[in-house]
């Protein structure tokens, strides 16, 4: 498989196959946001919000979403997660979605 359809997969695996089992996490600079769930760890998966449009052929509506919450809500909410996984996350949404593969998710 494909990087990315493996990252696709990981994702819909994480959130059971529903984008709207996940929190919407909107960008701090007004920008595209980030759809997050978590893996059977409990760690989050992220997946780009223009990722899943184009993969789903639709758009996200945050609404539908189980959640929202800003992305510096989810800097603070996972702060000691985000220094041990990514101690110079300058970007960690956009770490945290490059740094995630299908191994994890097979353990």
């Amino acid at each position: 498989m494909q990087s990315d359809t493996c990252k696709l997969y990981a994702f819909l695996t994480a959130c059971g196959g529903n984008w709207r089992n996940t929190v919407y996490i909107s960008a701090q600079d007004g920008g595209n946001g980030w759809l997050m769930a978590a893996d059977c760890t409990g760690c989050p998966v992220i997946m780009p919000e223009t990722v899943l449009c184009c993969a789903a052929g639709r758009q996200i509506v945050p609404d539908e979403c189980r959640g929202q919450m800003s992305e510096g809500a989810f800097r603070d909410i996972f702060a000691r997660y985000l220094l041990w996984q990514l101690p110079s996350a300058d970007a960690p949404l956009s770490q945290l979605e490059q740094q995630y593969t299908y191994q994890e998710v097979k353990g």
